[in-house]
């Protein structure tokens, strides 16, 4: 029961983070702060079945869900949400929303085509109090990386655009180079230490 519930969750979890890919596109092409806001709103309300999910199947098999791909991805997933709400709340830049959103929609159908079955019994190798320091700062730091590369590839793209192009059409508003080279030492300052720590 507790196996179907927590698939349950993160299904809904997905059809809220894809209604937040299409405000964002929306936003992107239709210049309406509101839908950029919907956007937003609608990807931190699949955080909430997400985090339920990742609960429910941590509750239903006594640890830490990380012990096969399909609940890295979920984890990894998590914590691309989380980073991205951190950017929100510091630079109000909801355009990245266009960014962030398609790479969480990446990592969530690339799990969704993995195995499901919860585990309630360990492997060996993962029967150790590495499982919740290795693995979980790992998954956390990746979901910490998948908003920089974001970032970073927006950042090319922009930075290689000639300066008439530049200031017209949708690169006008993306962040400036400076705000977006920030965003991504952001987040790469998030990752780096966790990645460094639990997984190297």
């Amino acid at each position: 029961m507790s196996g179907s519930l927590d698939v349950s969750l993160f299904w809904l979890s997905f059809c809220l983070y894809f209604a937040s890919f299409l405000l964002f596109v929306a936003y992107l092409g239709l210049r309406k702060r509101g839908l950029g806001w919907l956007g937003a709103g609608s990807m931190f309300a699949g955080f909430v079945p997400h985090t339920a999910g990742i609960l429910t199947r941590w509750s239903a098999t006594g640890h830490l869900p990380l012990s096969n791909m399909y609940e890295y991805a979920n984890i990894m997933a998590w914590m691309t949400v989380v980073t991205f709400g951190g950017i929100v709340v510091k630079y109000r830049h909801l355009i990245l929303g266009t960014i962030v959103s398609p790479a969480l929609i990446i990592i969530i159908v690339s799990a969704s085509m993995l195995p499901k079955e919860a585990s309630n019994q360990l492997v060996p190798a993962l029967q150790s109090y590495w499982l919740a320091i290795h693995v979980s700062l790992a998954a956390l730091a990746e979901g910490a990386f998948a908003v920089a590369l974001g970032v970073s590839i927006t950042y090319l793209i922009k930075s290689s655009a000639g300066e008439k192009r530049r200031n017209h059409g949708v690169l006008t508003r993306l962040p400036s180079l400076e705000t977006m080279d920030e965003i991504n030492f952001q987040a790469i300052a998030v990752g780096y230490p966790l990645f460094t720590v639990g997984a190297l």
